[in-house]
């Protein structure tokens, strides 16, 4: 595999992980926006499952170990 391959597979890579972390985020924000007009304890279990999700998107994009691809990588 060539390095230009693996940058861009980083490049994908890490872009899909922000894209997931910000659709989360969006999730989130809408939940509780709606909170107050539905029954919270089911959505209470899906926001703190999406809060999780955040940071460890956030974690994946920004891990340093030496052998992960991430945005310290690029």
């Amino acid at each position: 595999m060539t390095y230009n391959n693996r940058y861009k597979r980083a490049i994908s890579r890490n872009l899909f992980e922000l894209g997931r972390l910000f659709s989360y985020r969006t999730a989130i924000n809408e939940l509780i926006r709606v909170s107050p007009t539905t029954n919270w304890s089911f959505f209470s279990y899906a926001y703190l499952a999406m809060y999780e999700a955040v940071f460890f998107h956030a974690m994946k994009i920004l891990d340093e170990h030496r052998e992960a691809v991430s945005f310290w990588y690029i």
